[in-house]
């Protein structure tokens, strides 16, 4: 019975289930109905304002047939004309073709008469000139001569002056001489009176001396005694002192060894150390922009926060910092010998300094954030870019390093605007003669550094440039964009040479001084990092083969997109940094060097 009542009460709640389905089927089924009157209401709709269109179209394009009929007979009205002008201006052209000839030939024979008097005139004049200098060159003679004996007068007189005072003081000197020969033949008179008793005194004298003479001789014997067995003690010394030169040169030589065995030891661990990554961790904040010295031996880095760095690229350890801005610091450049260092900043200033002592040397203000930096060839001239923000227009400014009043006003010898799109990215050209400026709208501009005018442009990338780094010979130039691509282009015409493709956004790239190969790196934007893994974010660095296109490597590492990559100068590795805040050196092994792409 209780079994009943439980299937009861199942088959009264399916009863119940069912009623509710069959409810909302209805009101579905309503709700349909309402759409499908609807959709056909504005199908008749549709279809009668396209009838009226299509009935519009067809008054208009008998218009345009009957308009382009009348304006087709007035052409063919006015080449009947033209036809008609020509023909005349043909025949005025051929009656001036005979003139001109005739002219032509008038004027020729009239040349040829001048180039003969020309000559005859040219003939006379050497012929002049030739009569002058024998002239010239006989007055010379003439003169020097002169001269000579002239001079040969003046020193004879001026010795027979000279003999002659000294023959004067020579009589002087013969008269004072006499003199004194008499006073010395007075004193040897009364010299010779005293004598004799000199010579007794003598006597005596030489009477002590043999004794003094008997006492040297003892003396003598003893002092060559010891001489003897000095002697023999100094060869003993010597003898000694051979047998230790030998001791010496021999441990010199196991020295000797032991400072190769420790190079050798320190070249050892050195490629232990190459092998894996090198990790910088100076800065708090996601790195902006790294880059080496002409030598490779220092390596600069720039970050978001507001201190720049300088590391030893050999072992990484960090050899200061550049402490003065106040904002996040976008761009830094070091010139060609290693003295300088410029950074730029979102604290609205570009400022130099001592690359050594870590001074600051100038500081040049702006009116919004500086984008890019860098120093010409020479050292001397440098340049910067400003954002385009806060009601201020994008500038490309160039200062003289040379000219102190330039620095001390903050005004510069040259300030290009850029007010249709402001500049992401800017490298000197060869020879400093321009600067090549990538803009937020994938353009890429040629700046006369004297004169201002845009030399070349170019537009190959469809959105922002990120990045532009040149070869190690400056012939060619990467850009590294956010439409997914880096491009090669040679710097004096602009001509696009290739492209690397990728299926994320580019932030840097950078050629190979020693190999033809292109690294670059990139990956999601930084606002969507936390919602990426590693690996679906992309985030390694890609190695591209820079005449065939295509990928033959990856290197992991960070944890965030990479902002910038760079080379070392000798191109045995290279140096990356991230969103992370993290810079790596990796260096390459010797299987990089060894491989060949497969065409």
């Amino acid at each position: 019975m209780r079994v009943l009542q439980k299937k009861q009460n199942q088959l009264v709640q399916e009863k119940d289930n069912l009623r509710n389905e069959h409810s909302k089927a209805i009101l579905a089924r309503s709700k349909l109905e309402s759409l499908c009157r609807e959709l056909q209401r504005h199908n008749r709709t549709l279809k009668e304002e396209g009838m009226q269109r299509t009935r519009l179209e067809e008054e208009k394009r008998k218009e345009v047939t009957s308009h382009f009929q009348v304006t087709l007979n007035d052409i063919q009205a006015q080449m009947e004309q033209h036809n008609e002008r020509n023909a005349s201006l043909r025949q005025e052209n051929t009656e001036l073709a005979e003139k001109l000839k005739k002219l032509y030939e008038q004027y020729k024979l009239r040349e040829e008469h001048i180039d003969k008097v020309v000559k005859h005139k040219d003939l006379q004049q050497q012929l002049v000139d030739a009569k002058l200098h024998q002239a010239q060159e006989l007055l010379k003679e003439s003169e020097e001569r002169h001269d000579r004996e002239k001079e040969f007068l003046l020193k004879e007189a001026v010795e027979s002056q000279r003999m002659c005072e000294l023959m004067k003081q020579q009589e002087v000197h013969l008269k004072q001489q006499l003199s004194l020969y008499t006073e010395k033949f007075e004193e040897f008179q009364t010299t010779l009176s005293k004598s004799n008793e000199v010579f007794t005194t003598f006597k005596q004298e030489m009477e002590k001396m043999t004794k003094k003479i008997k006492k040297l001789e003892k003396e003598t014997a003893m002092y060559r005694s010891r001489w003897e067995s000095s002697n023999k003690a100094l060869l003993e010394m010597a003898e000694e002192k051979s047998v230790r030169d030998r001791d010496f040169e021999a441990l010199q030589g196991k020295v000797q060894r032991l400072e190769k065995l420790r190079r050798a030891l320190k070249v050892e661990r050195n490629e232990l150390n190459k092998k894996k990554p090198i990790l910088l961790q100076g800065h708090e904040r996601s790195i902006t922009q790294i880059k080496y010295n002409r030598e490779g031996d220092l390596l600069f880095s720039v970050a978001k926060d507001t201190v720049a760095n300088v590391w030893y690229s050999v072992n990484g350890e960090r050899l200061g910092t550049y402490n003065g801005h106040t904002g996040a610091v976008w761009c830094v450049d070091c010139d060609w010998d290693t003295k300088n260092v410029l950074t730029g900043s979102a604290d609205n200033s570009c400022r130099l300094w001592d690359c050594e002592t870590g001074k600051q040397l100038a500081l040049l203000q702006t009116n919004s954030a500086v984008r890019t930096c860098g120093f010409d060839f020479s050292g001397n001239i440098i340049m910067f870019s400003t954002d385009k923000q806060m009601g201020y227009q994008c500038y490309l400014n160039f200062f003289d390093l040379r000219d102190p009043q330039q620095i001390e006003d903050n005004q510069p010898y040259l300030s290009i605007p850029c007010s249709d799109h402001k500049i992401t990215s800017a490298v000197w050209g060869p020879l400093g003669e321009f600067v090549i400026a990538g803009h937020e709208n994938g353009e890429l501009n040629q700046f006369s550094a004297k004169s201002g005018d845009i030399l070349k442009s170019a537009k190959e990338h469809t959105k922002q440039i990120n990045d532009i780094q040149t070869s190690v010979d400056l012939t060619m130039f990467i850009s590294a964009s956010k439409d997914n691509s880096a491009k090669l282009f040679d710097c004096t015409s602009l001509d696009h040479i290739k492209t690397f493709k990728t299926e994320r956004p580019v932030n840097s790239a950078a050629i190979s001084p020693i190999m033809d190969h292109v690294v670059m790196g990139g990956g999601q934007e930084a606002m969507e990092v936390t919602t990426t893994s590693t690996r679906i974010g992309k985030f390694e660095a890609r190695f591209f083969h820079a005449a065939y296109e295509e990928e033959f490597g990856r290197v992991k590492g960070h944890f965030g997109p990479i902002n910038c990559v760079a080379f070392h100068p000798d191109g045995k590795s290279y140096s990356s940094g991230g969103e992370d805040g993290y810079t790596r050196i990796h260096y390459f092994d010797s299987q990089y060097f060894d491989f060949e792409l497969e065409a």
